[in-house]
């Protein structure tokens, strides 16, 4: 890629997935060791994703309103400064479990503009033709980060270094934010008035986002996708972050041990990226992503039976490979058929009702593994991504996916902001 913009935001969202994966690692097992409950791991999402969903409501449609580049900065900012408390209490030895769950619910709150803010930036950067390739560029250099990540976390909690990999999280969200310093778009036409014209009413926000809703009833092929992405999100949260408790209750492994399954899924995540990077003009793009959902699933059946260490890395590592062909795929299509001025707002309904059944997800695996354990979990975990691959391939409405893709229009009413 020799698009300078890109490059930048490339470099920023490498920097800050580094010291996310480091930092977030570093404070599940300080919450583990803290606690030692499960339910309450599952509650750390709930609390991280209820203030993204309730934020990304109504005020999601700033990212269509205002300039992404440096919205994105201040979310940064805003971050670092969270983190970089938790630090200080963390080395005054003052942390309790509630400022965990604070700083989760602050996270929570700027993720919720940050997430479609970055993902709609993108496609204004890069022509349509190069999407696939920068989205997948994105994964690759992101994915490497999560294999870094949280070995570097296990690392120094071995070697009783826990307030550096959370120093390291503040940081990187500083770092960040000056690469995203260099990234400059042209402005869109939908910005070129003068918004300081409108005013952000109550009335006026509903509308906003509600043209991300009607763009999805002319659309019922993503909408059909989006429900399939809502259910394998939710078996995912579900026992994504019980990966401590898994490792050291079903398996009985080290922390260090364990500090590799997040790697080894990232290492499979970069292999399929590599993979989606070098493919062509594709228009098959069904047998991509459908195949990818029904070998999550039975990934994940495996792994439930599963009570060997190593053969647990290899599923991890397959589990990871399996999601780019869903996922990259699924970006481009947004990316191509969507228009630039409702993007934010598109995709914001979609992590809206994706991130929705996160907490879901996170709530019922806490307590499945709690009375029943965390095998049940993941094996029913891996039941529902089986299933809607195979429906997936069966639906005649999903057929517009394949062949050649063309943005879409839907009449909207004039925004305020645009006939001010």
């Amino acid at each position: 890629m020799k698009n300078k913009s890109f490059v930048f935001l490339l470099t920023s969202e490498t920097i800050s997935t580094l010291g996310d994966m480091i930092g977030l690692f570093t404070i599940e097992w300080l919450l583990y060791k803290l606690t030692g409950s499960k339910l309450l791991m599952g509650s750390l999402l709930v609390a991280y994703a209820i203030p993204e969903i309730s934020i990304r409501l109504f005020g999601s449609v700033l990212v269509d309103m205002f300039h992404r580049v440096r919205l994105m900065i201040t979310l940064n900012m805003i971050r670092l400064v969270t983190i970089s408390i938790v630090t200080v209490l963390i080395f005054l030895q003052s942390l309790e479990v509630w400022h965990i769950f604070l700083m989760a619910i602050i996270l929570g709150a700027c993720s919720a503009l940050f997430i479609p803010a970055g993902m709609a930036l993108v496609p204004t950067i890069l022509p349509k033709d190069e999407l696939l390739k920068g989205y997948s560029y994105l994964d690759i250099f992101t994915t490497s980060s999560r294999l870094l990540g949280p070995v570097i976390g296990g690392l120094l909690l071995n070697l009783d270094l826990l307030y550096i990999g959370v120093i390291v999280y503040a940081v990187s969200f500083g770092l960040a934010a000056v690469c995203l310093l260099f990234v400059s778009t042209p402005t869109p036409t939908h910005l070129e008035k003068k918004l300081v014209q409108s005013s952000l009413s109550f009335k006026m926000l509903v509308s906003e986002w509600t043209e991300g809703f009607t763009f999805y009833r002319a659309a019922p092929d993503l909408l059909i996708i989006l429900l399939f992405l809502c259910l394998s999100n939710m078996c995912f949260a579900s026992w994504n972050g019980l990966t401590i408790p898994f490792g050291t209750e079903v398996l009985n492994l080290s922390t260090f041990q364990i500090s590799f399954f997040l790697p080894c899924f990232s290492l499979g995540m970069l292999l399929g990226n590599l993979i989606t990077s070098r493919l062509k003009k594709v228009t098959k793009r069904r047998a991509f992503m459908f195949s990818s959902m029904i070998a999550t699933g039975i990934g994940n059946i495996l792994l439930s039976l599963n009570h060997n260490y190593m053969l647990a890395i290899a599923l991890f590592i397959f589990l990871g490979f399996c999601l780019p062909f869903f996922s990259s795929f699924n970006a481009a299509i947004y990316g191509q058929v969507v228009p630039d001025s409702l993007r934010g707002r598109v995709l914001s309904v979609r992590l809206v009702a994706t991130q929705c059944m996160m907490p879901v997800g996170g709530f019922i695996g806490g307590l499945v593994s709690e009375f029943y354990g965390i095998p049940l979990l993941i094996f029913v975990s891996g039941l529902i991504p089986l299933a809607c691959g195979i429906v997936g391939f069966g639906l005649p409405q999903l057929k517009p996916l394949d062949g050649e893709l063309t943005e879409r229009t839907v009449h909207t009413k004039p925004r305020a902001y645009e006939t001010a």
